[in-house]
């Protein structure tokens, strides 16, 4: 008798499991933001999704946009802008050629992630 309870007790446990980790994958996303003038400044949260491919979704957007974009450089020179998407969740928006004319960065973090806390050692 005690083998059945133990049994039932190991298959629910398992299953509880199974329903935890399929809910923490499908957590919430958050857009972040970086402005790099030329160096990067401070993370600001922008908006969140209920999943990651919302947020990916939002920086194919951004992606798009920036393809487009022209900008004027303080000498009145219009440059193109480049996006370089870096993975579905990291786009780089520079602002002409090379860093060196500053960008944005866009990054989707899950809600759990805070990108302005310090990292460990």
């Amino acid at each position: 008798m005690m083998g059945r309870w133990s049994c039932a007790s190991v298959v629910a446990l398992s299953g509880l499991l199974a329903v935890a980790a399929s809910a923490s994958a499908e957590c919430a996303w958050v857009l972040w933001s970086q402005v790099h003038n030329p160096n990067p400044g401070p993370w600001t949260l922008q908006t969140a999704y209920p999943g990651m491919k919302a947020c990916a979704r939002a920086l194919d957007a951004r992606e798009k946009e920036a393809k487009k974009a022209t900008y004027v450089t303080e000498d009145g020179r219009k440059i193109n802008g480049i996006a370089d998407r870096r993975a579905e969740t990291d786009l780089f928006q520079l602002y002409g050629r090379d860093a060196s004319n500053g960008g944005v960065a866009w990054q989707c973090f899950p809600d759990t992630v805070d990108p302005r806390t310090a990292k460990g050692k």
